[in-house]
């Protein structure tokens, strides 16, 4: 590790000590049943620590309320992210609040940013 990778690895663990918020994280895969022909779903969660990001939460302008935007970003150690890279069916907990996650884009320094989407209810878990 050089000089720099160390200094930056320094100022990441300050920064999630001081920042991070734990989430939670899930995997979620679909099986169907050809006798009910229902699409099931199971869950793999995992908890780690993301630093929140920028946040478009609220209703959408020019649509009279009717659709509601809830864009966010997450900052997580690439060490504590417990899926393959390329997750298409991924889910966020954050203050009870599930998201989509929806791009993980590599930031270097063992460092992803979680694009989200936030979901409009929450995952059905019966």
């Amino acid at each position: 590790m050089t000089e720099l990778n160390s200094m930056i690895a320094g100022d990441l663990d300050l920064c999630f000590a001081d920042w991070g918020k734990t989430v939670t994280l899930r995997r979620v895969s679909e099986v169907f049943d050809p006798v009910s022909q229902l699409i099931n779903e199971t869950y793999d969660d995992a908890s780690a620590v993301a630093i929140p990001g920028h946040a478009s939460i609220g209703l959408t302008d020019g649509t009279a309320g009717q659709h509601f935007a809830g864009e966010a970003s997450f900052f997580v150690r690439a060490g504590e992210y417990p899926f393959a890279l390329n997750v298409s069916n991924a889910r966020l907990e954050y203050e009870d609040t599930w998201f989509y996650i929806e791009a993980v884009r590599e930031c270097g320094a063992d460092l992803l940013q979680l694009t989200c989407r936030r979901m409009e209810t929450g995952p059905d878990e019966d």
